[in-house]
């Protein structure tokens, strides 16, 4: 049941649909990225969501393979983001909530470029991977720098932190690229 529950995880991951040249890095500033977040589910405003939390973290520690685990969280770090986007668009009163799920989204962003180098240091070959990763941290900006422009105070500076974040992230991806 264990797989069935990992498998099903994955098969609803995300759809990517390339717009471009797929060894390009599409600016969320310029237009709007052509990536669809996967629904994150339950939102951290539910009582219940500890068990969700439960479920990912057991998830977690039976994949072993470093390009599934980078998968893995690439698809937490979509899911968050797209959570702190939806509890944004309920209100002030959820911002501070969707900033932390925002953090958090780069946080398993962050993990999983982690997972990308071990896959590469071990001769896998994880470049669609890394494809993925860099269509996703221009929606991941596109999504934040559109929050940004509706808050203010301390959420604003803390979106304005993730985003810069992202766009660090998105030059250390670079630098995983294979070069032509």
């Amino acid at each position: 049941s264990l797989v069935f529950l990992s498998a099903a995880s994955f098969s609803f991951a995300q759809t990517i649909t390339p717009a471009g040249d797929m060894n390009s890095t599409p600016s969320a500033k310029n237009q709007t990225v052509n990536y669809d977040l996967p629904f994150p589910g339950l939102l951290a405003d539910n009582p219940l969501y500890f068990l969700k939390v439960l479920r990912d973290k057991f998830q977690e520690v039976f994949i072993s393979s470093p390009s599934i685990k980078a998968d893995y969280y690439l698809l937490q770090a979509d899911k968050r983001v797209y959570e702190g986007q939806l509890l944004f668009d309920k209100g002030t009163s959820k911002y501070s909530i969707a900033e932390s799920r925002v953090s958090k989204a780069e946080n398993y962003f962050e993990q999983g470029i982690s997972q990308l180098r071990l896959a590469k240091s071990q001769k896998l070959d994880v470049n669609s991977l890394i494809q993925k990763y860099l269509l996703s941290s221009a929606k991941h900006e596109e999504v934040i720098s559109n929050m940004i422009g509706k808050s203010s105070g301390d959420v604003r500076k803390s979106l304005i932190y993730s985003r810069d974040r992202v766009v660090r992230l998105r030059q250390t991806l670079t630098q995983l690229t294979p070069q032509k």
